[in-house]
């Protein structure tokens, strides 16, 4: 695993490029649950295969 991610900023991207606001309204749109997204962020981990 790379640890150089930078999975907050893929997170904000990915949520500016669906027009939406918050990691909840992220996470539902994903079919997750909002601490999923968090734990992303907090683990510089992320479920590529799910986000694309």
């Amino acid at each position: 695993m790379d640890t150089n991610l930078d999975v907050l900023g893929i997170i904000k991207r990915a949520k500016q490029a669906l027009n939406l606001k918050r990691d909840s309204e992220l996470a539902e749109y994903l079919g997750v649950s909002r601490a999923t997204v968090t734990n992303w962020g907090a683990r510089n981990s992320i479920d590529f295969k799910l986000l694309l």
